[in-house]
C-alpha cells in the first residue's frame, strides 16, 4: 500500500536488520513492528528516536489500548496503530505524520519518503556476497526505465527481483501487471499481453483490454518469456522499439509508457545463438541482465531463511514455532536444494504443519540419499530376495520417480514446465505421474 502511494519502500525481517538499515538510509518514515522477535520493539523505538529525534515513527502494535498508547508514546513513537490498517487510514496516517510530502497526494520523486517498513520480509536480499550484489544492480537500474533480464534456476526469487526494480523505481506507485507465459497457448497468450479487437454476433465491437492497457504507465513482468513464441517475440521487438502494438485483431496503433520486465529460467543467449530464441529480442532485453544465482551457491542464507519461513507459517498457521536445532540447521545447509528457496519455503511449511521434527529429518535424510543414487546396502539386500534384473527395475522407477518430483518442485508444481524441464511430452509426464502413484499403492 506504502508503493502504490508513492513511497520508496524498505523492509526488513529483524532487529538487526533494522538497525543496520536505519543508519544507511535516514528514512523519512518507520513503521515498526513491535513483535519484531531477534530485538525488543521499544528498545529499537528508543535507539532510533535517541538518532532521529524528528523522524516520524509509527509504532505497529496487535491491539491498541490506552496502556499501550501511552507506554509506547512515551517511548518515542509519533502514532501508535493496531496492525491490519486499512488503505484509507494509511492515506490520512501519512497525511498526518508527513504533512508536505503528501500535501498534493503523492510525494515527489526525489522526496518519495524513503519509507523503513518493519514487517514479513520475502527473503530475497540477505546477507550474502551474491545477493548483495544482485541487489546493488538493482539499485542502480531501478530508475532507468529500461527493459531489464533476469535469468535463473526455478525457485530462486527472479520473480521478487523483478518486483525490487518496480518498487525502487519511480513507478512504485503505478501498476504492476504479470502475465506466465509457459501457462498459455499462442493465440491466448497474445490476447492476454496485447489485448483483443474483434465483433461480438450482434455485430457489436467488442475491446478487451491486455495487460499491456492495464500496466500503462507501470510495469508488465513477462514470466518465462523463452516460451513465448516466435510471432508474439517479433511484436514484442517492435513494442520495445516503439512503444507501441497492436491488439490482437486491431487495426489501431496503441502507445503505452510500460515498462518491461522478463523472466527465464533457460540460457536466452544460448538459445538466440542456435536460433531458437529472437536475436533482435535478446539483445533488446540482455542491455542488462540480472541472474539470480542458486540457493546452493548462497549457503549462508539457509539459516536466515529457514527461520523467517518458521517464524512467518507459525503465525499465519496459528502454529507454535518449532526449535530450529543444531541438528535441523546441519541438514538443511548440507542439501544442496535444487528447487532453490521455493523448495526451502514448502519443506518449512509443511514442518510447520504437521508439527514434527522427525518427519522434516527424515524428508532432508531422503532427499540426499535420492540425489546421491540410493543406500548400497539395502539395494544388496534387494538381490538376495528379487534377482539383480528387478533391482535393476525397481532402482530404475526410484530414480525416475525422484526426478519427477524435483522437476515440479523446481517449476512450483506445474506440470506442463515440468514437462519441458524433462524434455518429454505432457501426456508422459501425466503416465510417469499415474505410474508412480499406482507403484505406491501397490507397494513395490
Amino acid at each position: 500500500m506504502l508503493g502504490q502511494l508513492g513511497c520508496q519502500v524498505f523492509r526488513t525481517a529483524t532487529g538487526a536488520e533494522a538497525l543496520e538499515r536505519f543508519h544507511t538510509a535516514l528514512p523519512s518514515l518507520i513503521f515498526l513492528d513491535l513483535d519484531i522477535t531477534d530485538i525488543p520493539g521499544r528498545h529499537l523505538l528508543r535507539h532510533f528516536r535517541s538518532y532521529a529525534d524528528q523522524t516520524p515513527i509509527v509504532a505497529l502494535a496487535r491491539r491498541v489500548d490506552v496502556r499501550i498508547a501511552v507506554e509506547v508514546v512515551r517511548a518515542g513513537a509519533t502514532e501508535v496503530v493496531e496492525k491490519g490498517v486499512s488503505r484509507d487510514t494509511l492515506r490520512l496516517l501519512l497525511k498526518k505524520v508527513l504533512p508536505s510530502a503528501m500535501a498534493t497526494g503523492r510525494p515527489e520523486a526525489a522526496d518519495r519518503g524513503r519509507v523503513i517498513f518493519f514487517s514479513q520480509y520475502e527473503g530475497l536480499f540477505r546477507r550474502s556476497d551474491r545477493m548483495r550484489a544482485v541487489e546493488s544492480i538493482v539499485m542502480r537500474v531501478a530508475d532507468t526505465g529500461g527493459p531489464v533480464l533476469i535469468q535463473g534456476e526455478p525457485g530462486t526469487g527472479k520473480e521478487l527481483v523483478a518486483q525490487a526494480v518496480h518498487y525502487l523505481s519511480g513507478r512504485s506507485g503505478k501498476p504492476w501487471q504479470r502475465v506466465n507465459c509457459a501457462s498459455l497457448p499462442g493465440d491466448l497468450l497474445e490476447s492476454e499481453i496485447f489485448g483483443f479487437e474483434g465483433e461480438a454476433p450482434a455485430n457489436t465491437p467488442v475491446r478487451q483490454p491486455g495487460k499491456l492497457d492495464l500496466a500503462d504507465g507501470g510495469t508488465l513482468l513477462l514470466d518465462e518469456i523463452a516460451d513465448i513464441p516466435p510471432v508474439l517475440q517479433a511484436r514484442i521487438v517492435h513494442l520495445l522499439r516503439d512503444g507501441q502494438f497492436f491488439r490482437a485483431r486491431g487495426r489501431e496503433l496503441v502507445s503505452t509508457g510500460v515498462r518491461l520486465l522478463a523472466t527465464t529460467i533457460r540460457d536466452l543467449k544460448a538459445m538466440a545463438t542456435a536460433h531458437a530464441f529472437s536475436e533482435d529480442l535478446y539483445r533488446l532485453l540482455g542491455v542488462v541482465n540480472i541472474v539470480v544465482p542458486p540457493l546452493r551457491e548462497r549457503r549462508e542464507e539457509i539459516p536466515l531463511l529457514a527461520d523467517h519461513f518458521r517464524v512467518r507459517f507459525a503465525g499465519e498457521f496459528n502454529r507454535p514455532q518449532p526449535k530450529l536445532s543444531s541438528e535441523i540447521l546441519e541438514l538443511l545447509s548440507a542439501y544442496d536444494w535444487p528447487g532453490n528457496v521455493r523448495e526451502l519455503e514448502n519443506l518449512v511449511k509443511r514442518w510447520i504443519v504437521l508439527g514434527d521434527d522427525a518427519h522434516v529429518k527424515e524428508e532432508l535424510q531422503s532427499r540426499r540419499r535420492a540425489r546421491s543414487g540410493g543406500n548400497g546396502r539395502q539395494k544388496a539386500a534387494s538381490i538376495d530376495e528379487v534377482g539383480l534384473r528387478e533391482v535393476g527395475r525397481r532402482a530404475a522407477r526410484t530414480a525416475e520417480q525422484a526426478a519427477l518430483r524435483e522437476a515440479l518442485e523446481r517449476v512450483g508444481g506445474n506440470r506442463a514446465a515440468a514437462a519441458r524441464l524433462l524434455k518429454i511430452s505432457y501426456k508422459t509426464l501425466l503416465h510417469k505421474l499415474n505410474e508412480g502413484k499406482r507403484t505406491k499403492r501397490g507397494g513395490g
